[in-house]
């Protein structure tokens, strides 16, 4: 009797083996499955979107609040000289005097007039531009 008894308990732990081993194998199954949806979206990402994901992540670690915004939005400060206000008669029109519409000028109208004596003179033609005092603008 002790043989069939002994026979009967190895089948049971057995048993009970093979149904823990299922169980872990199910587990890693599903982590498995789980890597593989992952992997499927990281191959259609960008490297933005990658390099975003992990800067998220090293937030995470960190401790870090996930909800602000990694990048603020700058103010963009238009300064003069950095835009084109317009052409040279506009800018007579507005401004009055050379060395206020000097500030505004861009780098190609810096290039391309000179004051001298008082006025507005274009370098290639040699010809006067502008006359502050008669308000005269020739281009």
């Amino acid at each position: 009797m002790s043989t069939s008894k002994g026979v009967i308990s190895n089948i049971v732990k057995r048993k009970k083996q093979d149904e823990k081993n299922n169980e872990n194998i199910e587990k890693k199954n599903d982590e498995l499955k789980m890597y593989v949806v992952q992997y499927e979206q990281e191959r259609y990402k960008t490297e933005v979107n990658k390099q975003h994901d992990r800067y998220r992540k090293n937030q995470k670690q960190k401790g870090y609040s996930v909800n602000i915004p990694v990048h603020h939005a700058k103010k963009i400060v238009t300064r003069p000289g950095t835009y084109f206000y317009g052409p040279l008669s506009k800018l007579a029109k507005d401004f009055k005097t050379i060395e206020e519409m000097s500030k505004y000028f861009t780098a190609g109208q810096l290039i391309k007039y000179q004051e001298c004596s008082g006025r507005l003179w274009n370098l290639k033609t040699n010809q006067m531009v502008y006359d502050p005092e008669t308000g005269e603008c020739n281009e």
